[in-house]
């Protein structure tokens, strides 16, 4: 791992990000803290927050013939420019419903609703968002659902077990981009490449919304033919899932208005709000990118890349400071890949062999640590039967977390489970 790879943001860059975030150290219930559960929900942009009470305060909707309306349509239109963008999706359409979890399940619907057999494939490393919605839809239409199996000394699923589990009947292949438990990114341009090769018919769906944050999807370089992902995720607000439908998906059977195009998926108003305030995400990520070296800067896509690689420089290097602290502290075990290698983000999974999980997290939030227990229940029961663990401590970093957290962190959690 380079030096540059491992590069915290310099003390005043910091400080400029950690001040654009709300509740970036206390909020007005727990008082002074430590946000270490970013793979449950961001901490959200001031700026989502001022746009968003700006824009759900009008009564307004888009579609009518006042120059209020107006407004709201194109801010409409100009959010899911920024979600293009920050996809880099090229071509297809960007679509919103109430939360990522609501559009897997629409897509996966579109995909299985009109087949006369065949198998889906999804993975044990999945979020419910994908295990369940291939479950569901596979034993409504009497398909078959195929589970690739995860790799437990990497966290991730490899090419080949997705291959043994994909042939000529396959319908699609439903998966994360990352976990939100290991971390662990999957190697999508090699699992495409090969599922495309092997089964060309099948459609290719992830789920993104653990990598996003961390990582740039390049949707025009992965090729895959639908990418969703949740907004307050990535700085943003609840209530929001967007999506990628490619050319392949965007005309497949899914519920709509008659007087509608075929290629149109939403369903009723939309929320004026939840689009613009994705353009500020992407607006602070451009702004980031230009604090970060980007050379052009008439290049929105060239800022974005440059911020993207510069959070996930940091969230590196944190990783290293929390996983050489971790190797000190006897008893813990790390789910999946024990380094802070480029194939998993900052998103740990620590089980302690004396203390349960929930302890530890109780006890942390004592001393204003906020990270989140994992248990065998309805969001992670088959990522931790792979790793023959009940439950787990999750501690996952984002770019305006700092060094000194880190330490605070390190030195609490080695007091605990002494």
């Amino acid at each position: 791992m380079t030096t540059k790879q491992c590069a915290v943001f310099p003390p005043e860059l910091l400080a400029c990000i950690r001040d654009r975030f709300c509740h970036v150290d206390s909020d007005e219930i727990m008082g002074q803290r430590i946000y270490f559960e970013n793979a449950g929900g961001s901490l959200t942009l001031k700026s989502v927050v001022a746009t968003s009470a700006r824009i759900d305060s009008l009564p307004d909707n888009a579609g009518r013939n006042n120059a209020t309306s107006e407004h709201l349509g194109n801010l409409i239109a100009d959010g899911r420019a920024a979600v293009a963008t920050f996809l880099n999706a090229q071509d297809g359409i960007i679509v919103a419903r109430e939360g990522a979890t609501a559009m897997l399940f629409a897509l996966v619907d579109a995909v299985t609703s009109e087949v006369a057999g065949g198998n889906v494939v999804c993975s044990n490393l999945d979020h419910p968002a994908t295990f369940d919605s291939t479950a569901y839809f596979c034993k409504k239409r009497g398909l078959e659902r195929r589970v690739a199996a995860l790799d437990t000394t990497t966290g991730t699923v490899p090419v080949a077990s997705v291959l043994e589990r994909v042939d000529q009947e396959t319908i699609a292949l439903v998966m994360v981009h990352a976990s939100n438990v290991t971390g662990g990114v999957n190697d999508m341009p090699g699992i495409i490449t090969a599922v495309r090769a092997k089964a060309p018919q099948a459609a290719i769906i992830l789920d993104g919304t653990q990598f996003v944050q961390h990582g740039d999807a390049n949707l025009a370089e992965l090729g895959v033919d639908a990418y969703v992902f949740a907004s307050y995720k990535v700085f943003s607000k609840v209530g929001s899932g967007f999506a990628y439908v490619g050319p392949r998906l965007v005309t497949a059977p899914h519920p709509g208005l008659a007087g509608k195009p075929e290629t149109e998926w939403d369903l009723g108003t939309r929320d004026a709000g939840n689009f613009a305030a994705f353009r500020d995400v992407v607006n602070y990520l451009e702004w980031l990118g230009g604090e970060t070296g980007a050379t052009n800067e008439a290049n929105n896509r060239n800022r974005i890349v440059s911020a993207i690689e510069a959070i996930g420089a940091h969230e590196q290097a944190l990783g290293v400071q929390l996983l050489d602290g971790l190797q000190r502290i006897p008893g813990t075990r790390v789910l999946g890949d024990p380094t802070a290698s480029p194939n998993r983000q900052a998103v740990f999974a620590l089980a302690h062999d004396r203390q349960p999980a929930s302890k530890v997290v109780i006890e942390l939030a004592k001393q204003g640590i906020v990270v989140h227990q994992r248990l065998r229940d309805a969001f992670c029961t088959n990522v931790l039967e792979a790793f023959d663990a009940e439950e787990v401590v999750r501690v996952s970093l984002a770019h305006y977390n700092t060094r000194d957290e880190v330490t605070q962190f390190l030195e609490a959690y080695a007091h605990i489970v002494q």
